[in-house]
């Protein structure tokens, strides 16, 4: 596995951006990089810095190549310590359902919270995943 510390370090300072643009941006400045980028967002969404991990989530819901090679690491995000990420994570979620049933479990415990967005989230995700199947 090659090292993407450097990638990181860039998400890092996207990441860190208040612009409307740094998603756009970061996209952009990641495709040249093909499968390889979207690996290296993979590594970054163990980062313990969870503004880096929702850069990764918001790029990979924007990223117009083949992302599902991180989809098993995106449906572990929606047990995130952090409510934007697994918020975040819900979204990248959305755009492969036809390969999310592994996401089944956390969604029905999404149903039991106090957080009303979690428990729709959760409910629109799961008929979406059931009716794909």
């Amino acid at each position: 596995m090659q090292d993407h510390r450097q990638l990181i370090d860039n998400l890092r300072t996207f990441a860190h951006r208040t612009d409307i643009e740094r998603v756009k941006e970061a996209v952009q400045s990641l495709r040249p990089f093909g499968d390889e980028a979207v690996l290296g967002l993979a590594d970054a969404l163990e980062d313990d810095d969870d503004y880096v991990r929702v850069m990764v989530l918001e790029i990979l819901y924007e990223w117009e190549g083949d992302a599902s090679a991180v989809l098993n690491l995106v449906i572990r995000s929606l047990d995130d310590a952090d409510r934007i990420v697994r918020i975040c994570a819900a979204s990248v979620v959305s755009q492969h359902v036809e390969r999310a049933e592994d996401a089944l479990p956390v969604l029905l415990r999404w149903l039991d919270t106090d957080d009303e967005h979690s428990r729709l989230t959760a409910a629109a995700l799961i008929l979406r995943i059931a009716q794909s199947a």
